[in-house]
């Protein structure tokens, strides 16, 4: 469903430092460009899933939709990373529209088993970031961008982004601000594939339920 996914958890900071983590989308290791991310293990019972679909409104704009999930996390101040390559599908969307896409809103976040979109704590948005880009940021290896450079990640350029300060005070809207709307008239145009990654972290005391 996401082109070449890479979804990795490490326990702790201290493994997310030295690479010590669990690889969730193993079949994927193949497409490592960086030796570091060959030695994370995998761990049976921590399958992830991943859907999206498009769901059109009355007024001929569309929402596109990408989830992944679920992640079962204890605390620990653990990490999450994930990435992959023509998030919402915009290179195909190109084709039919080669003028180019208009984003009127977006929204990235963790939510809960309801949809309801995560606070911090107990989820800390270390990033989440939609580059301009063929290849998902794990997949790239540097000596391409001196050949092409369009079909490598573009990791300080972003469409959209979110961090955990992004959030609203809780009377002004809470982790609802992960949602950026712009003004009537106004969007974001996306004229090229894009690509997706990010990570959070789940700040409560370990072994927390």
């Amino acid at each position: 469903v996401l082109k070449d996914a890479t979804m990795m958890f490490y326990a702790s900071t201290e493994d997310w430092a030295n690479y010590e983590g669990i690889d969730l989308v193993p079949e994927n290791k193949h497409l490592y460009q960086i030796p570091l991310w060959n030695n994370l293990v995998t761990k049976k019972g921590m399958d992830v899933l991943a859907a999206d679909c498009e769901v059109d409104n009355d007024d001929g704009s569309t929402w596109s939709i990408q989830r992944v999930g679920p992640f079962k996390s204890t605390g620990n101040y653990d990490w999450w990373q994930f990435a992959w390559a023509d998030v919402l599908r915009f290179k195909q969307k190109l084709k039919a529209h080669p003028e180019g896409l208009y984003v009127l809103e977006h929204f990235m976040a963790g939510v809960d088993t309801e949809g309801v979109a995560l606070d911090f704590p107990p989820i800390h948005v270390h990033h989440n970031h939609i580059n301009p880009g063929e290849r998902a940021v794990y997949r790239v290896n540097g000596k391409w961008c001196m050949f092409d450079a369009e079909h490598c990640s573009h990791p300080f350029n972003m469409m959209a982004e979110q961090h955990g300060d992004y959030a609203c005070l809780p009377e002004e809207g809470g982790a609802d601000c992960y949602l950026e709307e712009f003004p009537n008239g106004y969007a974001k145009k996306v004229t090229s594939p894009m690509n997706f990654n990010g990570e959070m972290n789940d700040v409560r005391a370990p072994n927390s339920p």
